[in-house]
């Protein structure tokens, strides 16, 4: 079992673990919109125990959305609707359009979100579709840097752990948080399915998380 803790004890392994699952997920989601077999295993997640949950130590209500019975037809409508296709995205996930002056992608901000990954060996797919700063990608990087995190610490090397948890706060600090809540806001508000209205909301739910984890 790994124990410990790195960055401070507010990022404890439970977090770490939680964190890693939870983004995986999202990320899942934002690339591309669940196949049936996908669907089914939502439906079951509902009743596993969620990493994070509610005041009242239930599932939260965000959660029970994402997991509600949906069509696949309709879900992948949504999915192109709200991340873009033949249309303008609804709720455009990429950080550029929320961070540079013309909304334009490869610009600084995907060259130093292309940069975070290097550090770290790892690349978006080639074809710049999607390009790095697309919210999935950026969500599989935080999940990619909690599990070496956990890794780090399962060897003993609490250096290594250390390090990399600071990347991983930047991340959060210079990136995700600078955007994250206004697409979450998108996400939410025009999102047609329970499935997508649910991923908004638990967007926005790990970006108040890490504000008070980063400040």
């Amino acid at each position: 079992m790994t124990t410990g803790t790195a960055a401070g004890a507010d990022l404890s392994v439970d977090l770490l673990d939680g964190t890693a699952a939870t983004t995986a997920l999202l990320s899942s989601l934002m690339l591309t919109p669940p196949d049936p077999e996908a669907l089914a295993r939502l439906r079951s997640a509902a009743e596993l125990e969620w990493p994070f949950p509610d005041a009242e130590g239930s599932t939260p209500e965000a959660v029970l959305l994402l997991c509600a019975p949906v069509a696949q037809d309709e879900v992948a409508a949504d999915h192109l609707r709200l991340f873009g296709g033949a249309m303008p995205a609804l709720a455009p996930p990429h950080e550029s359009v929320y961070r540079s002056e013309d909304h334009l992608l490869f610009g600084e901000v995907t060259m130093q979100v292309r940069e975070a990954y290097a550090r770290h060996d790892l690349a978006a797919p080639a074809g710049g579709r999607p390009t790095d700063d697309h919210a999935g990608l950026e969500l599989a990087f935080v999940a990619h840097l909690c599990l070496l995190v956990l890794d780090a610490l399962d060897r003993g090397d609490h250096e290594s752990a250390q390090a990399i948890a600071t990347d991983l706060r930047a991340f959060w600090s210079e990136h995700l948080l600078t955007w994250l809540p206004a697409f979450a806001g998108l996400v939410t508000k025009n999102a047609d399915t329970t499935l997508y209205r649910g991923v908004g909301l638990l967007l926005a739910e790990e970006a108040r998380r890490w504000t008070a984890l980063t400040r």
